[in-house]
């Protein structure tokens, strides 16, 4: 098996991806969002946070007007039922999660997380792959298996992640190694065409 993945990966190189090296997250109110972005996504990923903040804050407003004007919402008698100093503490207290100028911070990290990846860490906008090590599991393998026996051309950053995925060869349990060699194969058998 280690022959099979020392050829893939001789038929792989020069591989002509470079991976992102910084990702970024946004903050917001003092709250991570959890999720990373490359440089070029990140922008894109602010404007579209700050309309969310704006459309979820019009439909807070819009709600207690509706209650103001016909005493209802959704079909509801609110008026009533509630006293105005009640509605009033209501509507600031939901306003109070959208804020009309949200703070909105953008935070770069090391998106590697020292290791311990079971896949490779990608933009969650756009898919460009963040540098990062990883080991694959027998989950990994078993996709990847189905994607690339699907493949008639490699693209570089799938060349990336393949290369990754067999270095890390050495250090796999036996079901997984299995799995990396199917994958291999396949990919022996797209770089000889």
């Amino acid at each position: 098996m280690k022959k099979i993945i020392k050829k893939a990966i001789g038929l792989l190189g020069p591989i002509d991806y470079e991976p992102e090296y910084v990702g970024y997250y946004l903050r917001v109110n003092g709250d991570d969002t959890c999720e990373t972005f490359c440089e070029d996504c990140i922008g894109h990923q602010t404007k579209a946070t700050r309309k969310y903040y704006k459309e979820e804050r019009q439909k807070v407003l819009d709600k207690f007007d509706e209650i103001e004007k016909t005493g209802r919402y959704k079909g509801k008698k609110i008026k009533g039922k509630y006293t105005d100093e009640q509605i009033q503490r209501g509507k600031r207290y939901e306003l109070r999660r959208y804020p009309a100028r949200p703070r909105i911070e953008t935070c770069s990290h090391d998106p590697d997380f020292s290791g311990g990846l079971s896949s490779p860490h990608s933009c969650d906008e756009c898919g460009k792959y963040f540098y990062s090590y990883f080991e694959p599991d027998l989950e990994y393998t078993e996709n990847m298996l189905e994607c690339i026996d699907k493949e008639v051309d490699l693209s570089e950053s799938l060349k990336w992640e393949l290369n990754m995925a067999f270095d890390s060869f050495s250090r796999l349990n036996d079901d997984v190694k299995k799995e990396l060699a199917k994958i291999a194969k396949i990919v022996i058998k797209i770089l000889e065409k």
